[in-house]
């Protein structure tokens, strides 16, 4: 699930996000990722003047390794994020978040192996070597994983280089990617995913 959000503390305490009488009114995005195809609507509004007819002058922020949206919006780094579960996490633990629209009902977040590793299934993972994100983000793998009665202690789980060369290399057995584009990278490299 990815979803758009503000912290409902801005609105509350007239902070920046609700400053929308001001024309030229800045307002920062920060994206989940690098920019890719995933964010065109934003960067097409953006470039197509939908946000300056509104008065709002829009700076889109690229994600990085470590940089999370949810919390980048309650730091006041931002004023809105696009974000997956992480957000209903966040607001189930107290955070003042607000969703304000539920743009893809599909994560393209999967857990990528080598064709050649023989692991096909949740079970075949346990002993592996497994890189992912941490915390929060990972919780769609953390249901996975609970779901087919999987343990993470059963699991080696290293924080995540953001380098998919590493399951190439075999330093990794699964490496928490997007379906998107990393099986395709890994084709380009001889490696079939």
């Amino acid at each position: 699930m990815a979803c758009s959000l503000t912290s409902a503390s801005y609105a509350q305490i007239g902070g920046p996000a609700d400053a929308a009488d001001d024309a030229d009114d800045a307002v920062t995005l920060q994206l989940r990722w690098m920019p890719q195809f995933q964010f065109a609507g934003y960067y097409a509004a953006l470039w197509q003047g939908y946000y300056r007819e509104q008065g709002l002058n829009v700076t889109i922020e690229p994600g990085a390794p470590g940089k999370h949206p949810h919390q980048q919006v309650l730091n006041g780094h931002a004023q809105y994020g696009v974000g997956n579960s992480e957000v209903l996490l966040s607001y189930l633990q107290g955070s003042p978040l607000v969703a304000l629209a539920a743009i893809a009902q599909h994560s393209p977040s999967v857990l990528l192996t080598r064709k050649d590793s023989s692991i096909r299934t949740p079970q075949d993972l346990i002993g592996k070597r497994i890189m992912m994100l941490g915390g929060a983000n990972d919780i769609e793998f953390l249901a996975l994983l609970a779901n087919e009665g999987i343990k993470t202690q059963d699991l080696t789980i290293l924080p995540s280089s953001y380098r998919v060369d590493d399951l190439i290399e075999g330093k990794v057995d699964a490496f928490n990617a997007y379906l998107s584009n990393e099986p395709f990278y890994l084709r380009q490299q001889g490696v079939e995913p």
